[in-house]
């Protein structure tokens, strides 16, 4: 006697361990990183980060609270995205920029994911069918957002340590 799930083949085998690992032979959503990145968490965490963009000062505390600057002595790629966000929130593009050139986009992307958070369901699964139809795209960006961060933070530092 042939094993069924053997002979329908490999997403016939995907699918009965993912109802398996359930166990109550439904099978799971696919977590997709788009999914992942407007769950809950991620929401709470965008509100919590605007939060502190309006209630932060512009021109900082007067200390600094990295920790890389602290120890190392030079910029982590971050420094300065909080006074950044900060600046932007309160509409001063030219200081925003000045602080931290990521700081304009960080702040949009943050509010997309908290006003995406707050809408209603039936306004939430045309953009996030949206997003999933052009999740290469959207990997794409993403990607490209955080090598431009990383290539920005190195070559930031890289001037610092030369001088």
């Amino acid at each position: 006697m042939t094993n069924p799930v053997l002979c329908a083949g490999p997403a016939a085998v995907r699918s009965s361990h993912a109802a398996q690992a359930r166990g109550d032979g439904r099978p799971r959503k696919r977590r997709t990183l788009i999914r992942q990145a407007l769950n809950r968490r991620n929401v709470s965490a965008a509100w919590a980060v605007l939060l502190v963009a309006v209630v932060h000062p512009p021109h900082g505390l007067g200390v600094s609270l990295c920790w890389v600057r602290a120890s190392a002595g030079t910029l982590c790629p971050g420094c300065g995205l909080t006074r950044s966000m900060s600046s932007a929130a309160r509409g001063m593009w030219e200081q925003s920029w000045a602080y931290h050139p990521f700081g304009i986009a960080l702040l949009a992307i943050f509010m997309s994911i908290a006003v995406f958070g707050v809408l209603p369901a039936r306004r939430r699964r045309p953009i996030h069918r949206f997003l999933l139809r052009h999740r290469t795209a959207s990997h794409l960006a993403g990607t490209g957002l955080i090598a431009a961060f990383i290539t920005y933070g190195v070559l930031r530092a890289a001037a610092a340590w030369m001088g």
